[in-house]
């Protein structure tokens, strides 16, 4: 069933995003609760797969967590599940728009007209904020880009922030394959730009589309990158 993802090598993604998809967890814990439950009274007729998919779909996936980790996943209760789908859609886009501009945030300025004008278009009064803010930052460690995923969460994600569900945002979007895929390609943009950002400095809409064309052919082959 999945040969040609193993024969191209990336099968390891296919398990990687797997098993953290909550019909997964589900299924492991129902699993589990089963083999509990059956050791000590077989059913007597063994259920359907229909059935048995049916009634993992009702499983709590967080149950073996511990304390700690079940506090933060019950955020993911807070909200419906189409509601938090769309929330992490524009999260993702959001910090995606983060990470275009980090390169130029964490230059030294003046900042690259573009990423201003975008940033101050989408983010009214960030950039205002963030040059006050940016006085007490250490030199080698620039917080620009931080400052602008706080400014965006507090801006645009109240609602999840009041509901008590933005962890669940955070959690989903940590292990989405559209936000692993910008983090990447932002650390191969981050390493080419090092000593000089591009000139011109590519526009937003360019960039993502190269985030999403972004493939590396075999591990061990050079990244097909076009900054």
């Amino acid at each position: 069933m999945f040969g040609r993802a193993k024969n191209e090598g990336w099968f390891d993604a296919v398990q990687f995003y797997a098993v953290r998809d909550l019909r997964s967890k589900r299924a492991e814990v129902y699993w589990s609760e089963c083999v509990k439950k059956w050791r000590n009274a077989k059913p007597r007729k063994y259920p359907s797969l229909k059935r048995w998919l049916s009634d993992a779909a009702m499983c709590d996936p967080f149950t073996h967590l511990t304390p700690g980790a079940r506090k933060a996943r019950a955020s993911y209760r807070l909200v419906e599940p189409k509601r938090l789908t769309e929330a992490v859609a524009r999260y993702i886009d959001w910090e995606a728009l983060a990470y275009w501009a980090r390169p130029a945030l964490e230059a030294a300025p003046p900042l690259v007209h573009s990423v201003a004008r975008e940033l101050a278009r989408r983010c009214r009064g960030f950039l205002e904020f963030n040059a006050k803010a940016r006085k007490a930052d250490h030199v080698d460690l620039p917080q620009d880009w931080h400052r602008l995923m706080l400014w965006i969460t507090d801006h645009f994600f109240q609602d999840a922030k009041t509901g008590g569900w933005m962890d669940a945002v955070l959690s989903s979007a940590r292990s989405h394959p559209g936000a692993i895929r910008t983090m990447e390609y932002w650390e191969q943009c981050d390493e080419i730009w090092a000593s000089n950002l591009p000139d011109p400095y590519p526009s937003f809409r360019s960039w993502r589309k190269q985030v999403d064309a972004y493939v590396i052919s075999m591990p061990d082959e050079t990244s097909q990158l076009a900054c």
